[in-house]
């Protein structure tokens, strides 16, 4: 299967709002009532890449670099391709973007949808709780960020 990414267009938001519903509202209302239009009202197609399989559209990835951090702010894949590992590789590579800058990469999970532990084992930790869901950071140290107070000659031992 040949997965490609290809920036959003205006025009996505309308397979993208019922997508993202039907993905993300059982978890959403397992904290907080679901705002309909909250998705159509916050789509910036410049912070997102549409998820390509086989020349299907089959998800979202939303990722912004931020002054301190890089934001990982949805991967959302079709339920048929989950699974199958591209979202563990979409992910893999946000962090590796994130090591290449020195920065963190940051997320929000909503408490109660499991890939809070999906993302745990790809090594992001909570860095803070809120009320509906969890912040995760993956700390550039933790993906092999350069460590300025170790000398070349101890990264060689």
């Amino acid at each position: 299967m040949e997965i490609s990414l290809r920036a959003a267009r205006e025009s996505d938001i309308d397979w993208l709002e019922p997508f993202y519903e039907n993905l993300m509202r059982p978890y959403v209302e397992l904290t907080h009532p679901w705002d309909a239009m909250r998705f159509r009202e916050s789509f910036d197609p410049s912070l997102a890449s549409i998820i390509v399989a086989d020349g299907r559209d089959i998800g979202l990835l939303k990722k912004e670099l931020r002054s301190g951090d890089l934001y990982l702010g949805d991967i959302q894949i079709h339920s048929d391709y989950q699974g199958a590992g591209i979202g563990t590789n979409l992910v893999r590579q946000v962090i590796a973007e994130g090591e290449s800058l020195g920065l963190p990469v940051r997320l929000r999970v909503h408490k109660g949808n499991p890939a809070h532990q999906w993302y745990l084992r790809l090594g992001f930790t909570v860095e803070t709780e809120l009320n509906n869901c969890y912040q995760l950071i993956k700390l550039a140290e933790q993906v092999g960020a350069p460590n300025p107070l170790q000398s070349s000659s101890d990264v060689s031992r």
